[in-house]
């Protein structure tokens, strides 16, 4: 059978209606739709020579998908974004020229004495010590879009932390600041989400912690999959002996209830990337779920970790994450993307 003719089979019973929606129109297979079909097979060969028949099949059927497509686009695009979250949300200028020098402070560290102090520790360029000797000497200056890092704390504030964001403030905010001594509302640096209760803007640790959580189930992706590929490589290949202790291993992990070792290992060992790292990378290999949903879970917890913040203390963000991983547990056990809930 031909690759055309191969297509061809794909593409006929891609016509087929799913359970819940109504039969489509289905050509007969006469000359003239055998024709039709054969040029647009050819049309997908010729578009993506080096795929496979079955793979170009489920690229068409993906993309027929609008919102999954849209999705998909929408995620890869903040997701690009979020790796240069250094040029979007930042305490440092990105490009600095005084006295005829240039200065990325991006890239470099540069002590103060540069900027007219004589500390000679880092520059801190929004000390206003710093911005008046770069108004002085008629600096050129170019800041990210958003003034502030994930870890700076806004100490110029219209209210106390956690302050809501500056574009909702209301006149009767902007007279509570004036009467009882915080920064004017006419001199103010943006805080697009407000701040949480360090006085630390928002968006700018949405942005930080949503690259975090990405890349953190990318990585746990990647990691389990060769732990998985290759344990399953070493059964194979060895057989007997080396298969049967790798199988029963396997079972009696796949047995061993999750949440409580879970439990003990947080309980026992400091946080951290690699701890949390290592604890999925286990869940997912045990059962617990997949690598779709440990990249999903990863996203939502560390996004439901920052959001917090704006109505808990900073304090209670491992608890969220926490609280959201071992409902996710109870209700499904097998994770989102497992195929299974909890029975009853």
């Amino acid at each position: 059978m031909s690759l055309v003719d191969t297509d061809r089979l794909a593409l006929s019973s891609d016509t087929a209606p799913q359970p819940g929606e109504a039969a489509p129109d289905i050509l007969p297979l006469n000359e003239e739709t055998d024709s039709w079909r054969q040029a647009k097979a050819r049309a997908s060969i010729e578009r993506r020579p080096w795929l496979s028949p079955m793979n170009r099949r489920r690229l068409d059927n993906f993309r027929r998908h609008r919102r999954g497509a849209w999705s998909f686009w929408i995620f890869l695009v903040l997701f690009i974004a979020s790796l240069f979250a250094e040029f979007i949300a930042n305490d440092k200028p990105i490009f600095i020229h005084v006295e005829g020098k240039s200065y990325f402070p991006i890239f470099f560290t540069y002590p103060d004495t540069d900027f007219g102090d004589d500390l000679g520790t880092a520059a801190d360029y929004r000390d206003p010590f710093t911005q008046k000797y770069l108004a002085e000497h008629n600096a050129v200056q170019v800041w990210p879009p958003i003034h502030f890092s994930y870890k700076t704390i806004n100490d110029r504030p219209p209210m106390s932390f956690p302050s809501k964001p500056t574009w909702m403030l209301s006149k009767t905010d902007c007279d509570f600041a004036a009467k009882n001594g915080y920064a004017q509302c006419g001199n103010l640096e943006m805080n697009w989400f407000g701040t949480d209760d360090q006085g630390r803007d928002v968006l700018a640790r949405l942005i930080y912690g949503f690259r975090l959580s990405v890349l953190f189930g990318l990585v746990l992706t990647i990691v389990s999959s060769v732990i998985g590929v290759a344990a399953g490589a070493v059964q194979g290949y060895f057989g007997g002996w080396t298969d049967l202790l790798f199988q029963r291993f396997i079972e009696i992990w796949t047995s061993v209830p999750e949440l409580y070792v879970l439990l003990i290992i947080a309980s026992v060992l400091p946080p951290g990337f690699f701890i949390l790292l290592g604890l999925f990378t286990a869940a997912v290999l045990g059962g617990i779920g997949s690598a779709y949903g440990a990249l999903a879970g990863g996203i939502v917890i560390g996004l439901a970790q920052e959001w917090s913040t704006l109505f808990f203390n900073t304090r209670w963000k491992p608890v969220v994450g926490f609280a959201i991983l071992i409902v996710m547990l109870l209700v499904m056990p097998r994770g989102i993307f497992g195929g299974g809930r909890a029975r009853s």
